[in-house]
């Protein structure tokens, strides 16, 4: 079969692995991590690109979580399309949403890094906080608010994310194994002890996205939306279904 794979950049160095593996042919594309900052922005992106290869291909994936609402929504025209039941990149990562809802319920104040979050240094859902920044980092990241919001609504944004994460206490490097991991470690203990946090390490686990490639779509697991179909947030386990 021939699958045409759409998948956030943050995910790029996991998918790849994933993608390699596969059976089947593999067309993978990666959408830019900042569409995140609006989910009807990222909604509306998805299904440019997922109108563009419809009918092209036999199965259209989605190396997406739930995102928010922002994979709600969703239309499946020509080609069935195939999403994980997954809150978000973080649940990707761990490889499925009960061990996301585990370590969420018992270790609240975490706040996690992945490969792809560092390299962008970029987490899900917000910005990156320039406090737990090097200061060479912290800096520019300042100079790129004054030059896009201008200077007074950059302090504010500054102070706006310090209050954000003062709910924080733990730093999680979700370690899947993939690209300079010494270096994405050292990163996360340094973002951790400028904080005054806990540092841990928890393994990741690429068995979603390796099903997903391979075409192993435990309904359980993965949501299969048929033609004529649309995503809906699911209140229950299920996180997304099919209307």
């Amino acid at each position: 079969m021939r699958f045409h794979a759409l998948a956030c950049e943050v995910l790029e160095k996991e998918c790849m692995s994933a993608a390699q593996k596969s059976p089947h042919v593999v067309d993978l594309y990666f959408l830019p991590f900042g569409t995140h900052d609006s989910p009807d922005k990222m909604r509306a992106t998805l299904q440019t690109a997922i109108d563009e290869v419809s009918g092209r291909c036999d199965y259209i994936l989605l190396a997406y979580g739930l995102c928010g609402t922002a994979t709600a929504g969703l239309f499946a025209r020509e080609t069935p399309i195939v999403i994980p039941r997954a809150h978000e990149c973080i649940t990707i990562l761990f490889g499925s949403k009960e061990l996301y809802m585990r370590e969420f319920r018992n270790n609240p104040g975490t706040y996690y890094f992945a490969p792809g979050f560092i390299d962008r240094k970029e987490n899900p859902g917000f910005h990156t906080d320039m406090h737990i920044l090097p200061d060479g980092l912290a800096e520019e990241r300042m100079r790129q608010y004054a030059a896009q919001y201008g200077v007074e609504n950059a302090a504010y944004l500054a102070e706006q994310q310090k209050e954000w994460t003062g709910q924080y206490s733990r730093a999680a490097f979700v370690n899947t194994g993939v690209g300079d991991v010494a270096h994405y470690r050292e990163f996360t203990k340094h973002a951790a002890a400028s904080r005054g946090w806990a540092y841990v390490e928890i393994p990741g686990d690429l068995n979603l996205l390796d099903k997903l490639f391979a075409g192993e779509w435990d309904p359980e697991k993965f949501l299969v939306v048929q033609p004529g179909q649309k995503t809906v947030m699911d209140y229950n386990s299920h996180i997304i279904s099919a209307v």
